[in-house]
């Protein structure tokens, strides 16, 4: 149950949950690299790849917490962001096998985690001696139908929406653009491409959800931002997929998307409030609400501003 039907959306787990665990292995590692995903192709097939330069994945990780379900070193902390053990198995509701190959102590292993018959296995394929930096590499083939690959524009579109706000990460391959920029407020996050949705979202650190915009009882904010929360702020599903609205979550969603829109209005007041001469305010009034966000306008047409335009005379 837990490696076929975990998951209602495979590849945006996969995505999210690969990427998180290479974000968590460069925090514990204290390394500044990017996390680099490769799309490339052998003899095997078209694979995605998820490399991390962080602590690598010792034998005894492997067998004590890798092979465990619900067995985490993330459970202590609020600092990284998994924590219920699951992520690192989920490959395997898309496909039935996929390699890790890790870098620990001068030692690099290839395995290959498989569905198993009745229970997962992982096999140790090789060892030997290395001089590369510790780390980890999953690598997950695409799928064929008919010997075509379907799956890489999915993947494509999963990176793009799963990892709006993961701000090192290098895409090689992948018709993405890697000079994005991600803007933070005090209470929000926007990145100027590649947008996680046209309405305002949420951010548990790095990772965005959706609003169940029902269950806060509020309408629709038509603005492309997340609202940001910290780890631990939010509780989540055990796939990670959704947020748990409890009471005190409710309230603590309403009450952190008013405190965004307060911000945003008062960043529009402060950017349109004073002007040189009436025809330069005019002109402004006639474009669409927007802010600046170092040379990118956020638009803010979703939004009932507060309008307190005026120009200095002269």
């Amino acid at each position: 149950m837990l490696s076929k039907n975990l998951y209602s959306n495979p590849i945006g787990s996969i995505v999210r949950e690969y990427t998180s665990n290479c974000f968590d292995s460069h925090l514990e590692a204290n390394v500044n690299e990017p996390v680099r995903i490769t799309k490339g192709r052998d003899e095997e097939g078209t694979y995605i790849s998820f490399i991390d330069v962080g602590v690598g994945l010792s034998p005894d990780r492997m067998k004590n917490i890798f092979m465990n379900y619900f067995s985490s070193t993330k459970r202590e902390t609020d600092d990284l962001i998994g924590g219920f053990g699951l992520g690192s198995k989920s490959a395997i509701s898309y496909t039935d096998f996929f390699y890790i190959n890790t870098v620990f102590d001068g030692r690099k292993y290839q395995y290959i985690f498989s569905k198993g018959v009745t229970k997962p296995t992982l096999d140790l394929l090789s060892v030997e001696e290395s001089t590369e930096h510790n780390g980890t590499e999953i690598r997950i083939y695409l799928l064929t139908v008919n010997g075509y690959n379907t799956d890489d524009t999915k993947f494509e579109k999963a990176l793009k929406e799963q990892l709006c706000y993961f701000d090192n990460v290098w895409f090689d391959v992948w018709n993405i653009d890697n000079n994005y920029k991600i803007y933070e407020g005090n209470f929000f996050k926007w990145r100027n491409v590649h947008q996680y949705s046209e309405e305002m979202h949420i951010v548990l650190g790095k990772v965005s959800y959706p609003i169940d915009w029902n269950s806060i009882g509020l309408d629709p904010v038509n603005i492309p931002i997340g609202v940001k929360f910290n780890i631990g702020e939010l509780l989540v599903t055990p796939n990670r997929e959704n947020i748990r609205y409890t009471d005190e979550i409710i309230a603590l969603i309403q009450s952190r998307i008013s405190s965004t829109i307060d911000e945003l209005n008062d960043i529009f007041n402060k950017q349109s409030s004073n002007y040189d001469s009436f025809f330069d305010w005019w002109e402004n009034r006639k474009q669409k609400a927007h802010i600046l966000l170092g040379d990118d306008k956020l638009y803010l047409t979703g939004l009932k501003l507060t309008n307190k335009c005026r120009f200095t005379p002269l």
